[in-house]
């Protein structure tokens, strides 16, 4: 481009000597200095000219460069008039007393640039500009007018000359967050190219607007030098500038020349370099001063430099190939502009500024998204709504629907087998409420959905928060019946667990989290409130209080938030009061599995709401997947078990097992080693070997184990049949028994606090009640078969009553027919054994009083 300015300037200056210098004896001669476009170059160009007898200078390209240039030449009074330099530092005449120049100063380009923005109703734009004199005072001008129109800088940033890629990144990445999408690029175009790159890696859409000032009008030999991809140029259409009117059509001068050159040249350099006729109307007004200052002081002082001609005598006002020039008293020339749309890798020139404000059209724009419609300031947002059109969302409806149906379905079928025992013992009245708790919860995804109103954004909550809380109340309220029916028989009595009282105590929690909910609706509400991301340019509808809000909503719905989470650790701290507790449908074992599996899915849950929270869809796909495990852990624990078993079975079936196979091999492995011992006809130990396993687990097996009674002393020893290890005692005068239940039949439950229960599985009908009859005669107890939810009977409280039974290393009798005898006091007396088998083992008992009570008593079977 540097190559077309020197032959466009040369061809004007030859035509300006040829028919305006040489008719009147006159004949100018241009010199070139290479400045090397650098700051320290420009002042040894200058410098070398003076000393050379230049009598005037022309240039240089840019301000930086420009203004080292002039102070070089200041000393030798020699004139400098600037095609190209626009700071406004350069207005100085303190400063640069000699210097002068042919187009429009910063301040009028940023002047106009601010009024272009206002005239294309562009309220808010981002500003850019380089950190050197060109830069800064365009931005000042601009940063003047801007504020004398009302529009809006929403961010400024000034680019450096030193900066390398990774900073020009940076830049980009802070643009592309900002509220608007115009982006005012203040600089050369060497600043802008990595800038623009650097917005194309950052994901800059078609969506935003560069406009620019007369500094990128290099552009197009920036691109044809540089390695940019054909996909970068192709982006760079639609980049708008501004720049100083050059051209000048209806010009004798411009006319004239621009003739000629067409007839010479057969291009249209002429018109199309930017900058060229600028400087080569510098030629033209420094001639013809230099001409008028001979005639007045003669051609030696002239030459010489040491004529008496004032600033003044340079400041000329007359036709040049850009037009009529006229200065003001600061040597600065008022013009006309040109917007000019980069299309195709050149310029096009789309409106010209009228002295009125107004534009002249002169060809259809082309804005980056292509159209020729002059883009908004603001993005286009997507509101991104979350609705049935994404797979993953319908699926969770379609799924929380089933799940709805299911529920309903279940309980109808529960409700119409009310008067069933199983039913019974669930309660339906509790079991009523856990469904409408589950389905408000599973409710409130379907309120997710759509744009949200102000009545919706109330009901998201009140069926969260309410849903939850009842069916957790029903929880707790079932197992902290079975803690204190367990824990006090006087109080399992009374009418405090009764089942009225029990169903008001339940929805305490949740109409204190009504109140709340009812006064944040009052005082605070959420209302619809509109987010936008300007880096993707979509926008999202979220429940929020006012901008005017002070707070006291969200702290009313946090608190309700807060008591469903206080109910979660009061469930996690029952269900662990109550694990050892047998009841006859194992309600203590899935209540804890339910109660567990709620924590777990409170803990992930919490953590992926935050993160997501700010996506309307992320949110519905959480609380959805949340919300349908929560609701199938708590139907198949507490209510499907139930109903599948309905309508229960009547009558007893004898012996049949309720698993075919046991670890070590047949379920009754060893039922046929029954013995009983007797003294004088009298029953005193009976013996035998079942399957047995803990009731409290969820996944347990049935294992092989010897079971010994002492009938008279009231002990019963179980061991594991092939172990030699550990061994339990049980003092069955503070035991309980559960005979056979249509869920267990063939079967009895052993009950001693301190250790789970345990539940034996015999062989016949007919040897299950012979045991039952034989435990019973040995002083242990019946207890409630159901501990049902309409009934307040218990056992009362039970005493510890487990022996331990460890290993010595001396060898004793196998004590199947060990006798023991149980005082009031918890001591016990060893007796001979009955049987001879050698195993090693000791028993010990640990009463109630803890294991400072505990003393060998003797040899025992071990496990």
């Amino acid at each position: 481009m540097l190559d077309r300015l020197l032959q466009i300037v040369n061809y004007v200056a030859n035509d300006y000597n040829t028919y305006v210098a040489h008719p009147r004896g006159f004949h100018f001669t241009l010199d070139h200095y290479d400045s090397k476009f650098t700051r320290n170059g420009a002042a040894i160009a200058a410098s070398t000219g003076v000393a050379n007898g230049a009598v005037g200078f022309i240039g240089e390209w840019a301000s930086r460069t420009t203004i080292p240039a002039v102070l070089a030449a200041s000393y030798s009074n020699a004139p400098i008039c600037s095609g190209a330099a626009t700071s406004d530092e350069l207005s100085s005449r303190e400063d640069f007393p000699r210097f002068f120049r042919t187009l429009p100063p910063d301040s009028a380009s940023g002047r106009f640039l601010a009024q272009l923005c206002k005239l294309w109703k562009w309220d808010t734009v981002v500003l850019v500009a380089s950190n050197e004199a060109y830069g800064l005072s365009l931005a000042a001008t601009f940063q003047a007018q801007a504020s004398q129109l009302g529009l809006d800088i929403a961010r400024s940033y000034l680019i450096q000359t030193t900066w390398e890629d990774a900073d020009y990144a940076l830049l980009a990445s802070e643009i592309r967050s900002s509220p608007t999408r115009i982006i005012v690029m203040l600089s050369e175009t060497a600043y802008f190219l990595p800038l623009f790159r650097a917005s194309l890696k950052a994901g800059f859409s078609t969506g935003w607007t560069w406009l620019g000032s007369d500094g990128l009008s290099e552009l197009p030999g920036f691109i044809l030098s540089s390695s940019m991809t054909a996909a970068e140029s192709t982006r760079l259409n639609g980049l708008v500038i501004c720049f100083p009117a050059e051209a000048a059509p209806g010009s004798t001068r411009f006319d004239s020349v621009a003739a000629r050159w067409a007839a010479d040249r057969g291009n249209d350099w002429l018109s199309s370099t930017p900058f060229a006729l600028f400087t080569a109307s510098c030629f033209e007004v420094m001639a013809t001063a230099f001409m008028q200052l001979v005639d007045r002081f003669g051609y030696a002082s002239v030459a010489s430099r040491t004529s008496s001609a004032s600033y003044a005598d340079y400041l000329i006002d007359m036709d040049t190939v850009t037009g009529m020039v006229k200065f003001d008293e600061i040597g600065d020339r008022d013009g006309a502009y040109y917007v000019q749309n980069f299309v195709r890798g050149a310029f096009n020139n789309i409106y010209r500024s009228n002295a009125n404000g107004t534009l002249t059209a002169l060809s259809v724009p082309v804005f980056p998204d292509g159209t020729s419609t002059i883009p908004l300031s603001h993005p286009v947002f997507t509101v991104v709504i979350p609705d049935l059109n994404d797979p993953g969302i319908l699926a969770i409806t379609i799924l929380t629907a089933i799940a709805i149906a299911i529920l309903v379905a279940t309980w109808s079928y529960l409700y119409y087998h009310r008067r069933a025992r199983r039913v019974k013992h669930i309660g339906i009245h509790f079991t009523s409420l856990l469904c409408i708790g589950i389905i408000m919860t599973l409710v409130a995804t379907f309120l997710l959905l759509g744009t949200p109103t102000r009545l919706m954004c109330a009901a998201q909550h009140w069926t969260l928060v309410l849903g939850m809380s009842l069916s957790m109340s029903s929880l707790f309220a079932r197992s902290y019946r079975i803690y204190k029916v367990f824990d006090n028989r006087i109080l399992a009595k009374s009418h405090s667990l009764n089942l009225k009282s029990m169903v008001l105590r339940m929805l305490v929690l949740p109409l204190a989290q009504l109140i709340l909910l009812a006064l944040q609706q009052v005082l605070d509400p959420l209302l619809p409130t509109p987010v936008y991301d300007v880096m993707t340019q979509t926008a999202q509808i979220f429940c929020a209080a006012a901008p005017t809000s002070n707070g006291i909503g969200n702290v009313l719905l946090y608190s309700a938030f807060g008591i469903d989470g206080l109910l979660l650790l009061m469930l996690a701290a029952v269900s662990w009061k109550i694990r050892l507790v047998h009841t006859t449908y194992n309600d203590t074992v899935f209540t804890a599995y339910a109660i567990h599996n709620l924590i777990l899915t409170a803990l992930i849950w919490f953590p992926l709401h935050v993160l997501l929270n700010l996506s309307t869809t992320a949110s519905v796909y959480v609380q959805g997947s949340v919300t349908i495990y929560a609701s199938c852990v708590l139907y198949f624990a507490l209510l499907a078990r139930h109903a599948i078993a309905l309508p229960e079975r009547t009558g007893n079936e004898g012996g049949q097992m309720i698993e075919s196979t046991v670890n070590n091999g047949s379920a009754f492995a060893g039922s046929q080693n029954t013995h009983t011992g007797t003294t004088t006809g009298k029953v005193v130990t009976i013996t035998g070997t079942f399957p047995t396993k803990p009731t409290t687990g969820l996944f347990t097996n049935w294992v092989n184990k010897d079971l010994l009674l002492h009938v008279s002393e009231g002990i019963l020893t179980v061991f594991k049949s092939s172990s030699e290890k550990l061994g339990v005692a049980y003092v069955l005068r503070r035991c309980t028994l559960e005979p056979e239940s249509p869920e267990t039949p063939g079967c009895l439950v052993l009950t001693s606090p301190g250790s789970a229960p345990i539940m034996i599985q015999f062989p016949t009908s007919q040897e299950l009640q012979r045991w039952l009859q034989h435990l019973s005669l040995a002083g242990a107890v019946f207890g409630d078969r159901s501990l049902s939810s309409g009934s307040s009977s218990g056992s009362g409280r039970l005493q510890s009553a487990v022996g331990r039974l460890r290993t010595m290393s001396t060898v004793a009798p196998r004590a199947v027919g060990l006798a023991v005898a149980v005082n009031r006091s918890g001591s016990m007396q060893s007796r001979p054994p009955i049987l001879t088998q050698q195993r090693p083992v000791e028993i010990m008992e640990v009463d109630s009083n803890g294991p400072s009570s505990a003393h060998a008593v003797g040899s025992v079977s071990d496990l």
